[in-house]
This record gives C-alpha cells, structure tokens and sequence, in this order.
C-alpha cells in the first residue's frame, strides 16, 4: 500500500495541504531520520509501507532539497 504514487502527488500533499515548507534544512532532516532504522517512527514506516515506498519518499526528499538549492 503506497499514499502516494508520484513525486507532484507527494510534493503537493507536503505543501498545499500540510502547508510545510519543503526547505533544504527540512528535506535535510526528514531524509535523516528516515535513513536511521533505529529511530522508532523509521521502523514502523518501513513496517507499513514497505522498504521499497522508504526508498521512494527517501528520493522524494532529496528531489525537494535539489530543488530547494536552486
């Protein structure tokens, strides 16, 4: 089960609807934490979702801090 199945779905959720800033310090963190399998919320998103969708919103949050730099 995946929430999101493009970069524009995810991107758009994060900004319009959450409205959080996808700034490069945030992506930066976020792409952190859920590189740490040690930390608690990390485990059960891999649990959830599955390693591969990690992997995938790991990519999305390097896209948004490339984007963020420019």
């Amino acid at each position: 089960m995946h929430v999101f199945t493009n970069y524009y779905e995810w991107h758009s959720a994060i900004t319009d609807r959450c409205g959080i800033v996808l700034s490069r310090a945030y992506c930066d963190k976020r792409y952190s934490a859920l590189s740490d399998p040690e930390i608690p919320s990390t485990r059960r998103f891999k649990e959830t979702y599955g390693e591969e969708y990690l992997d995938q919103v790991k990519a999305w949050f390097a896209q948004a801090q490339k984007e963020a730099a420019e």
